[in-house]
């Protein structure tokens, strides 16, 4: 095809045989030159959540769980010499509110408790040091 195009060329038509030429020669896994490229990375990183706990203006418990979730996407497209960068961060975000009826919850205080004690015990212990 180059030389059909360049054939009255005859230095144009050397340079491009030699580039290409020196392309083919090249090691496979470690490109000098790259055509084309694609790289995609994708990650769900950051889940966290916030309670909170508070008496409403009812004198009832009111208790707020806030869930966050963060997904992140980068990818790097690369054709020749160009390369282009595409960043996406997904923020998401979940609530809900709850109110705790005290006179239930004094009802069953006693089987709860029972039922936590040996279980809250274990849990403390399993937690590391601060140092």
């Amino acid at each position: 095809m180059a030389t059909a195009l360049l054939g009255a060329a005859p230095t144009a038509l050397a340079l491009v045989k030699t580039t290409i030429e020196a392309l083919e020669s090249m090691d496979a896994s470690s490109p000098w030159i790259t055509i084309f490229d694609r790289e995609s990375q994708k990650a769900r990183t950051a889940r966290f959540q916030i309670s909170l706990a508070e008496q409403d203006p009812a004198g009832q418990f009111l208790v707020t769980l806030m869930a966050f979730g963060l997904e992140a996407k980068s990818t790097i497209t690369q054709v020749l010499f160009f390369k282009a960068k595409a960043n996406e961060v997904t923020l998401r975000h979940y609530s809900g509110s709850v109110t705790i009826n005290t006179d239930v919850l004094d009802g069953v205080r006693e089987s709860i408790q029972t039922k936590l004690s040996g279980l809250a015990s274990d849990y403390i212990k399993a937690l590391p040091d601060l140092h």
